[in-house]
């Protein structure tokens, strides 16, 4: 079981909205695609560095889910749902 944070920047939501519907279809690379487009346009955004990450993860792809789990921890250190993540 893989928790996604909502990305909480109003312009890019419906963007996310769409990528949330391919997660939710098991189209895992076409929300990782959403999100990479996304992720182009707002590079500091943590809850959006964490869902890439648990879709690395859930790819099998560690190594890259690791480094960006770390990058968003470090974009919102305070987050207790991505520094546990």
């Amino acid at each position: 079981t893989f928790t996604f944070e909502k990305v909480k920047n109003d312009e890019l939501q419906e963007r996310a909205k769409d990528a949330n519907e391919f997660i939710r279809l098991g189209e895992i690379d076409k929300a990782y695609e959403m999100f990479n487009a996304i992720y182009s346009v707002d590079q500091y955004n943590a809850q959006l560095l964490f869902n890439m990450a648990v879709l690395e993860e859930v790819g099998g792809n560690y190594e890259k889910a690791q480094k960006l789990y770390a990058s968003a921890v470090n974009v919102d250190p305070d987050n207790k749902a991505i520094v546990e993540g």
